[in-house]
């Protein structure tokens, strides 16, 4: 087997990548909801939602709600209806790039995830800003921001 190792130019930002007892990709990236200091949250990639991020509530969280939540319909899915709340968060923080006043879903973590040790879920409304390349051999996410970057989250 030829392996080939990847060889990217120095618009590429490298984030790590890793896997808890399965093959969904996760990353670390920071959110501030109201303005504080930013903090780190152990996320997974769900190419499947099309939310820029989803924050799962539970009794242990490491982060504040964001203010004036509505409700929302988050999902249908063969188990039913996922209800949730529909917010914003002054940042999102992937590596090096910070994305502004971002909508931000917050869901039940018993009810949306079905992951251990998940705090957010990152979907493609945030990713969908950047030109992506998942190196499973190296675990590095590998990103770049393309002509979406500076979009306005709806």
């Amino acid at each position: 087997m030829i392996q080939k190792k990847i060889s990217l130019d120095g618009s590429w930002q490298r984030i790590p990548m890793y896997f808890k007892n399965n093959t969904i990709p996760w990353i670390d990236i920071s959110i501030s909801v109201k303005g504080e200091t930013p903090v780190k949250l152990s996320t997974y990639i769900d190419f499947a939602d099309g939310d820029a991020i989803v924050l799962l509530q539970k009794q242990e969280m490491i982060f504040t709600l964001p203010d004036n939540l509505e409700p929302t319909l988050l999902s249908r899915g063969l188990s039913g209806d996922v209800h949730g709340e529909k917010g914003n968060i002054s940042k999102l923080i992937i590596d090096n790039y910070q994305l502004n006043d971002v909508t931000a879903m917050v869901a039940s973590a018993e009810i949306r995830s079905k992951q251990i040790g998940a705090e957010a879920i990152i979907g493609n409304d945030a990713l969908r800003r950047f030109n992506l390349i998942l190196c499973y051999d190296d675990n590095m996410l590998y990103i770049k921001p393309n002509k979406y970057i500076k979009d306005k989250f709806e």
